[in-house]
């Protein structure tokens, strides 16, 4: 049943995005360069470069709790093997 609903949204879909063709916004990055202004080029940059930071930032913590909770185990299963 569902897919027989989304079966006949396609066409009404393809329809508003015709339509709003006008109120989308420019395409400002492209295979051929990008053609935003400089200002625009900086805070996209910035951006791009924030979210690489919190990227490896967001890894690392999950390596080093990773690690953490590896080493809690082995010592957890040395305690259990010196007090059996």
């Amino acid at each position: 049943m569902c897919s027989i609903a989304a079966g006949a949204l396609v066409p009404i879909n393809f329809l508003a995005v015709r339509l709003a063709e006008a109120y989308t916004h420019p395409r400002v990055l492209s295979q051929t360069g990008g053609s935003m202004p400089g200002e625009m080029r900086l805070t996209f940059l910035v951006s791009v470069a924030a979210m690489a930071l919190l990227f490896v930032t967001l890894w690392k913590l999950e390596l080093t709790s990773k690690h953490a909770s590896m080493q809690l185990k082995r010592l957890r299963r040395r305690l259990q093997a010196a007090t059996s």
